[in-house]
């Protein structure tokens, strides 16, 4: 029987000659696929659908009589990043980058997938987004299980690897002095000030540091391959 579920566009992968299989976070089963028969560029007219990335789709799908891909029967757009300025763009192909890497499981996460959707809808109509890409990386660690414990009573050194304050200063991965203020102030922030909180210089450290971060408490997780588009970006 056929189902419907809202999902989030991330990729998609040629499969044989004829298809595509487009994975998606979904509200109704977390990270899944799904086989695209069919020229794509056609089907998606046809359809109304425009798969580009943290584009946001109503689904119609038939599952599987074996394996994991289901089969897709139609979409309907509801939000695409298409027609928005390049540099939103660049924040976006970074997200997705993002997003492709740390969403792994194949169940359902209403709490994840509500916060995506609504972070995705905001940055298509901010008019203000130089910092959402800063702290939608480290939100997201939140619903990931190691969102650092920044509440603790503060002291000169913060452990990138222990996700909290430290008395003594480690060997590595430490934040301390003008990094640490940085990192405290992005965990401060709220996205509905009209203004932009940092300059383009401490941006690119918060990306860094943040990009750490992951690398620590990720098995797997490699550097960002758009970062450095990023770091020249909101000057």
């Amino acid at each position: 029987m056929n189902y419907t579920t809202k999902a989030l566009f991330l990729k998609s992968i040629r499969y044989g000659e004829r298809a595509r299989i487009l994975h998606f976070y979904t509200a109704r089963q977390g990270l899944k696929g799904y086989v695209l028969k069919g020229d794509p560029a056609r089907w998606g007219k046809s359809k109304n659908a425009s798969f580009s990335p943290l584009s946001i789709h109503q689904l119609e799908a038939t599952p599987a009589r074996r394996g994991s891909l289901d089969y897709l029967r139609s979409a309907h757009t509801e939000l695409s990043f298409l027609t928005v300025h390049p540099t939103k763009t660049a924040i976006v192909f970074f997200l997705t980058e993002l997003l492709n890497r740390v969403l792994r499981e194949a169940e359902a996460n209403p709490s994840l997938f509500d916060y995506l959707i609504d972070r995705v809808r905001f940055l298509r109509d901010a008019q203000h987004y130089a910092d959402f890409h800063l702290c939608f990386v480290l939100d997201l660690t939140r619903y990931l299980g190691f969102y650092p414990d920044l509440q603790a009573s503060p002291t000169a050194y913060f452990g990138l690897r222990e996700g909290t304050y430290l008395t003594q200063k480690p060997e590595s991965h430490c934040l301390s002095g003008e990094a640490l203020r940085l990192f405290q102030k992005l965990s401060r922030l709220k996205l509905a000030e009209p203004r932009p909180h940092f300059n383009q210089a401490q941006r690119k450290q918060l990306l860094q540091t943040l990009e750490q971060y992951y690398c620590l408490h990720l098995a797997g997780f490699q550097a960002f391959e758009s970062l450095s588009v990023l770091e020249q970006l909101f000057d």
